[in-house]
C-alpha cells in the first residue's frame, strides 16, 4: 500500500472522517489502463477497414489517433479526479436491471452498425456523395 495513501487515511480517521476506499487504487499501473484503451481502439479499427476494404482510409486514422487521444485523457482525468467513476466505466460487468440490459444491448448494435456503415459510405459505395 502506498505510504502517502496510508498517512491520508490515519489523518482522515484521527479527525473522525470516514475513510473511503479508492475504487481503482494509485497503484492501479498506468499500463493496464493503456491496454484497456489499446484493446478497445484494436476492436473499433476492424470495424471501419473491413467493411471500407482498404486501409488507405486517412480520414479512419485520424478518427482513431483522435479517439485515442481522447480516451487516454480521459482516462487519466478519471483515474486522478473520480476513480470510482473509472472503475465502473471499465469494468465488463453486466447491468442487472432488466431495461439497463436492453439499452446496453441496443446501444451496442447501434454502435457496431454505426462503425460499419461509416466505411461504406464514405469509402466504399460513396452514397452521400
Amino acid at each position: 500500500m502506498n505510504l502517502n495513501l496510508v498517512i491520508s487515511n490515519q489523518m482522515n480517521a484521527d479527525r473522525g472522517l470516514e475513510m473511503k476506499q479508492s475504487y481503482v487504487s494509485a497503484q492501479e499501473s498506468n499500463l493496464k489502463l493503456i491496454v484497456k484503451v489499446a484493446l478497445g481502439i484494436i476492436f473499433q479499427a476492424p470495424l471501419l477497414f473491413i467493411p471500407a476494404g482498404t486501409l488507405a482510409w486517412p480520414e479512419a486514422w485520424l478518427f482513431l489517433v483522435l479517439f485515442t487521444c481522447y480516451a487516454l485523457g480521459a482516462t487519466f482525468y478519471l483515474k486522478k479526479h473520480n476513480p470510482e467513476l473509472l472503475s465502473r466505466r471499465t469494468s465488463f460487468k453486466l447491468p442487472e436491471k432488466g431495461w439497463d440490459k436492453l439499452f446496453l444491448l441496443s446501444t451496442t448494435i447501434l454502435f457496431v452498425v454505426t462503425y460499419i456503415l461509416m466505411p461504406l459510405d464514405a469509402v466504399r459505395y460513396k452514397w452521400s456523395s
